[in-house]
């Protein structure tokens, strides 16, 4: 058994290791867009704000949405079942295609909405001009995590992660060139941002594509040959996919509507509330590519009656990913000067205050993020059980009416500002990770 439950531990953490760096190259590309765009000056950061907030959170309900090709080819791929895997991987191409028409139309257009919502003309001008850039390499986009599903669903994700790394270079370059302009061309600004993100979307698409089709031991599932929708495979994707994909934008949109409520508390409370939003983000990149593992492992072990249970793995990842995000609670809780100095200069006295208050800020996030670790691998064993839309609508609950709601109270009723906010946060999502683990407990 301690054999077994070894090897468990090694294979989710194969998985999870390329899928982390995949995720963590992603958001290096977002900084290193933001830091060469903070040249052009302030409305050009607060445009391209704006525009990635409506671009990710669009992206991320398809992302989700896609997650449930790599359930659905894992649990072929665990029954040694090729065609099935097959049909799971190339539906979920047509599936990228089909949900990019109305994205894209959302995308081309939000400036409209953000016009009728009263943003600053400008700002809209610039965001425009992000997303039309952006608009372009969509659907490659979509089509590249449609590929790492069936990547990662085959036990092969390596492949993803040494394109992301190594697209990181090329995105710098190319944004360079685009912003400033040189070499006969004129300089693009924001929408240069766009376009150059666009044009890596494009060869990470095509290398990865090229890349399953020709590995000797890849091939043989014939991803890209052509096929026509299959439209009962496609329904039970979306089935599975859909809820996944709602929960993701009602996460978005939680942390969205949380920086709003907190800028009524002014400049300081909203600098002190990014310092802990940004180190949060960088370190939840560990749990969410464990959940992404975890997924695929219990998939595959639900179809192989001859590995540890699928409830075993599911709990060997959750006792892991715990592990983990302890060792990075405490480094928020006994050193939260040591990440604030890289936002400020906490030493200068007009930066007291937002140094105070982030240092509280992180204390929080401490608690927050082994509580948020466990929430997250644990909704990703539900989707490798195929349990999707009861834990959406458990999301729902905790997230907006616990969440939100206690946040109002002990915010703005209470006084406390935004440490009662991101108490509320915490609190909704410990309440998550509570039910979770109950509607887990019915898998055993």
């Amino acid at each position: 058994m301690r054999n077994s439950i070894t090897r468990e531990f090694k294979g989710i953490f194969h998985l999870a290791l390329p899928l982390i760096f995949n995720l963590l190259a992603y958001m290096a590309m977002q900084v290193i867009s933001t830091v060469m765009l903070g040249r052009l000056g302030p409305q050009a950061l607060a445009a391209a704000a704006v525009g990635n907030v409506i671009y990710i959170i669009i992206l991320v309900g398809c992302m989700g949405v896609l997650t449930a090709v790599g359930t659905l080819a894992a649990e072929a791929f665990g029954k040694k079942d090729q065609m099935k895997v097959q049909t799971i991987s190339q539906q979920g191409i047509w599936l990228a295609i089909f949900l990019s028409i109305p994205a894209l139309l959302v995308v081309w257009n939000a400036h409209h909405i953000l016009l009728a919502i009263h943003q600053p003309v400008e700002v809209v001008r610039g965001a425009k001009s992000l997303l039309h850039g952006l608009f372009w390499g969509f659907l490659p986009e979509l089509c590249f995590i449609g590929l790492r599903e069936f990547s990662t669903a085959i036990s092969r994700p390596k492949i993803v992660m040494f394109i992301s790394v190594g697209t990181i270079p090329v995105n710098i370059m190319l944004n360079y060139w685009f912003i400033y302009g040189g070499l006969g061309l004129p300089a693009m600004k924001i929408f240069g941002v766009g376009l150059a993100t666009s044009i890596v979307c494009w060869l990470s698409f095509l290398v990865l594509a090229l890349y399953l089709s020709l590995h000797r031991n890849i091939y043989h599932y014939k991803i890209l040959q052509f096929t026509l929708p299959h439209w009962n495979t496609l329904k039970r994707i979306v089935k599975l996919g859909l809820p996944v994909g709602t929960s993701f934008v009602v996460e978005e949109l939680l942390f969205v509507i949380v920086a709003l409520l907190i800028g009524y508390f002014g400049v300081v409370a909203l600098a002190a509330h990014q310092i802990a939003i940004q180190c949060m983000y960088l370190f939840v990149m560990i749990p969410i590519g464990i959940a992404q593992a975890v997924a695929v492992k219990v998939s595959q072990a639900r179809a192989d009656p001859t590995r540890v249970s699928a409830f075993r793995v599911a709990y060997i990842a959750i006792g892991s990913g715990l592990g983990l995000a302890f060792i990075t609670a405490c480094l928020f809780w006994f050193f939260p000067k040591f990440f604030v100095h890289f936002f400020l200069n906490v030493h200068i006295a007009q930066n007291q205050p937002v140094l105070q208050l982030a240092v509280k800020l992180l204390a929080i996030t401490a608690i927050f993020h082994i509580i948020d670790a466990g929430q997250l691998i644990t909704n990703g064993a539900l989707r490798g059980f195929q349990d999707t839309l009861v834990p959406m609508f458990l999301g729902l609950i905790s997230f907006w009416l616990m969440g939100i709601g206690s946040g109002y109270v002990f915010g703005f009723i209470y006084h406390y500002g935004a440490v009662g906010l991101w108490w509320g946060l915490a609190l909704g999502i410990a309440s998550s990770a509570i039910l979770l683990q109950l509607r887990l407990q019915t898998h055993k």
